[in-house]
């Protein structure tokens, strides 16, 4: 996950599609949205150790990123 300003690039590692979300936090909860679908997607992060895990809710598949620091 590579963070230019406020967004976030997110490889799907299932599709090997790459999107651009804009994430806006609110509490813990970030609302990302999928360009290429122009449809919004909820997601919760829960950390465990360093891996991420995401919900896309209007799938109800999980995907699981691992976020490693680069520099920033």
């Amino acid at each position: 996950m590579e963070r230019t300003s406020n967004w976030f690039y997110i490889d799907l590692k299932r599709t090997s599609n790459e999107f651009s979300s804009n994430m806006e936090r609110t509490s813990n909860w970030f609302y990302i949205n999928l360009e290429r679908t122009s449809n919004w997607f909820y997601i919760n992060l829960e950390r465990i150790s360093n891996w991420f895990y995401i919900n896309l809710e209007r799938t109800s598949n999980w995907f699981s990123i691992n976020l490693e620091r680069t520099s920033n």
